[in-house]
């Protein structure tokens, strides 16, 4: 999250690389932070932290399994 928000990225170059090629597919969009990758999906996906996620669903959806 600290290189998504304040751009501070590993000293190690190889980590530095994997973690810029994981940003390049979060998407800011709608004060949210979405997850795309073309060859997994067609859209975008909503990436929610796990600690949240159960709060999130049940606030959201009626039925759990809409989620899925």
């Amino acid at each position: 999250m600290n290189a998504f928000s304040y751009h501070k990225y590993p000293a190690d170059s190889v980590h530095q690389k994997d973690l810029e090629k994981k940003m390049s597919q979060l998407v800011f969009k709608n004060v949210a932070i979405y997850y795309y990758n073309e060859v997994e999906a067609d859209d975008f996906q909503f990436a929610i932290q796990y600690a949240f996620r159960q709060k999130i669903i049940n606030e959201f959806h009626a039925d759990a399994v809409q989620v899925v």
